[in-house]
């Protein structure tokens, strides 16, 4: 809307005070000699002569936009004053200029292109103003990639109407983008005020990767409440961006008929590579994105010492076809918060931290948080041999990927029958990672999968509070994991719930060295399969200390596999079948568990070697007792060693290790 100069009327007088009859007003855009329009109404719909006819009385009614240099010259074109800078009465907020000046007509059937792009060449430096009419404007595109409005350095584009390329273009276009790309551009901002851009490219297919809006090189830049409609490729692309980015409030729409089916944005907003020096911040928030091909995508791979600080926060991002919801690669500094992210189909993870993605380089990945995101349904469609987690992070063996907090999540659902899909999965070579206070519900496959390999293990990690429920497999599962801890207080559900495994566990531990487990508890795991335990551990577990769990109500007993831990301790656990069952004619006994000796096949001769700290207790009994038995405890206080002789059923030994030898401390029918 305009503003009047000198309300109610425009009126001038001569250097005789007498009204100005026949004067002329010249407008101009400031500090140029280019013409400016004003208008006769209020709308600023009518465009005024230029230069305004004064009436008898030195009078006209006027309105401007914005301000304007003001030329006052009477009858006979003598000049009587220059104002540089003047403007409307009432707020003013900055020299306009309008692709109406330039035969934009915004109805909807006439060609504004060229009206567009004569505009933003004019207000270089400045501010382009496209108002709302009653249709939209109209663009075309003649060849791919086509650029509509190219703007310039320190220039503003202002939005408040609707930009819509011809539904018969059968070549792309890229609506908004900055005028420079080889060497880059500083100072742009794209604001929407109500605006739309809709591309129209659902009918263009794949053939072209058009952005609505891409910008690249860019330094000092925002893209702010847009609404985004079927673009060819990302709704927002920025491309190597330098300084500080910000893409806020934008609605991103991949399926604007609400057919339940992308027709348009390969993806919502990406971020690719950077350059030197990189962008210092780079804010993605609040932003809607719904049914397009990918989600959010942030590459630094190729220049991840320059990649800047990353923040991804308060976005909604609904039905992704093909891709994930987040994918961040290559970035150091990183925050992924309070997201909410729901239904990726197809090969999709929720959250995806990806060392060597999106085609770039493999890159080290560290100092990062993913935190108080919402994720649901991640993989709901993916196919066997697709990812299907809920978040994922780590890839490949070149990488070092780690000091990441992964904490206060809810993530639901993840994965499906055919691909599997697990809550959170850690690939190979990620350490130093907290993994704390997530409540994660219905995974196809596990809760938790640390899944590292031999040569390749997975170093550091904690896993604390929480809850993991129903997971169809196991509710925690650690393969080639070393220096582990878990407890906390997480709770560990009804998990183990498909016939998908021969055993389904609470948690389960395999090939693992230096783990505690401690305050956990795992209930009611009640799987088909014949054993459902709290814990199982498998093949072969060093240093593995499980203290003061609650292993209760599970369908089998709460924990089985002691044999393959070769040390550590086993303290205060409730509900769990934590014993050795000696049977062999010799052996060692373990330095873990309490034995229970069987000698209903033959006498028992067993050694108890050195204690591994100080005040660890040691318990032996006798359950069977068909035949004498004896076990030989090495560095004892009467004796190195001491051998005792258990004869009868529940004859029991109990020593405890000072560190330098075994001390007796109860001794029920065992002689010596």
């Amino acid at each position: 809307m305009g503003n009047q100069f000198d309300m109610p009327l425009f009126q001038a007088i001569d250097s005789n005070g007498n009204p100005l009859s026949g004067g002329k007003l010249y407008s101009y855009r400031v500090g140029t000699s280019a013409l400016k329009p004003l208008y006769t109404d209020r709308e600023a719909t009518i465009v005024a002569t230029n230069p305004v006819i004064l009436d008898a009385n030195g009078q006209a009614e006027i309105y401007g936009i914005g301000y304007s240099k003001l030329i006052l010259k009477d009858a006979d074109d003598t000049e009587i004053w220059t104002v540089e800078k003047a403007s409307g009465s009432g707020l003013s907020i900055g020299d306009y200029v309008l692709p109406q000046w330039y035969g934009a007509e915004g109805d909807g059937s006439t060609d504004d292109t060229a009206a567009l792009q004569s505009a933003i060449a004019a207000a270089a430096g400045g501010v382009l103003l496209i108002p709302k009419t009653a249709s939209f404007y109209l663009i075309s595109s003649s060849a791919d990639h086509t650029k509509i409005i190219e703007i310039p350095d320190n220039t503003t584009v202002i939005i408040e109407g609707e930009i819509r390329q011809k539904v018969a273009d059968t070549k792309t276009a890229i609506i908004l983008t900055n005028n420079d790309w080889t060497n880059g551009n500083t100072n742009i901002h794209i604001f929407g005020r109500g605006g739309i851009i809709d591309c129209n490219n659902r009918n263009v297919g794949s053939s072209a990767f058009s952005p609505a809006v891409a910008l690249r090189r860019v330094t000092e830049c925002s893209v702010r409440r847009l609404l985004v409609r079927d673009s060819a490729g990302p709704g927002i692309n920025i491309e190597r961006p330098g300084g500080r980015l910000i893409i806020s409030g934008n609605l991103i729409d991949g399926d604007p008929a609400d057919s339940g089916t992308p027709t348009g944005c390969d993806g919502s907003i990406t971020i690719q590579d950077s350059i030197t020096p990189g962008p210092s911040q780079i804010v993605i928030s609040d932003n809607i994105s719904r049914y397009t091909m990918e989600g959010i995508g942030c590459n630094a791979a190729n220049d991840v010492a320059n990649s800047g600080e990353l923040i991804i926060t308060g976005n909604s991002i609904n039905n992704v076809s093909t891709g994930n919801g987040i994918t961040i690669a290559g970035f150091t500094n990183f925050i992924i918060s309070n997201n909410f992210i729901k239904t990726v189909r197809n090969s999709g993870i929720g959250v995806r931290y990806y060392d060597d993605g999106l085609g770039g380089a493999a890159s080290n990945m560290q100092n990062g948080v993913i935190d108080g995101n919402f994720i649901t349904d991640a993989g709901a469609t993916a196919g066997a041999g697709q990812d299907a987690h809920g978040i994922k992070l780590g890839r490949s063996t070149s990488v070092d990927d780690g000091y990441l907090v992964v904490s206060n999540n809810k993530i639901l659902n993840s994965g499906n029958a055919t691909a599997g899909g697990d809550g959170i999965r850690l690939s190979i070579n990620t350490h130093h990672i907290s993994l704390n206070g997530n409540i994660i519900h219905g995974s196809q496959e596990n809760g938790i999968n640390l899944a590292g390999t031999s040569g390749n293990e997975i170093e550091f990690i904690s896993i604390g509070g929480g809850v993991i429920s129903n997971s169809q497999k196991n509710g925690i599962n650690l393969l080639n994991a070393d220096f582990i801890s878990i407890g906390g207080a997480i709770q560990l559900i009804n998990n183990g719930l498909a016939e998908i495994a021969s055993h389904t566990y609470g948690a389960r531990i395999q090939d693992c060295d230096t783990l505690l487990i401690n305050g956990i508890l795992a209930t009611d795991n009640q799987g088909t399969k014949t054993q459902t335990h709290g814990l199982s551990f498998h093949g072969t577990n060093t240093n593995i200390s499980t203290i003061g769990n609650q292993l209760i109500g599970n369908k089998t007993a709460g924990s089985r596999g002691w044999d393959s831990i070769s040390s550590g301790r086993w303290e205060n656990n409730n509900g769990t079948d934590g014993y050795e069952d000696f049977t062999a004619a010799s052996g060692n006994l373990s330095l873990i568990f309490p034995t229970r000796i069987d000698s209903t096949s033959n006498a028992v001769d067993a050694t108890l070697g050195s204690g591994e700290f100080y005040g660890q207790i040691k318990m032996i009994m006798m359950t069977e007792a068909s035949n004498s038995s004896t076990v030989s405890v090495t560095n004892h206080e009467t004796s190195d060693p001491e051998v005792f002789t258990f004869a009868q059923v529940d004859d029991t030994l109990v020593l405890m290790w000072t560190g330098t030898e075994w001390i007796t401390i109860a001794n029920s029918g065992v002689a010596t």
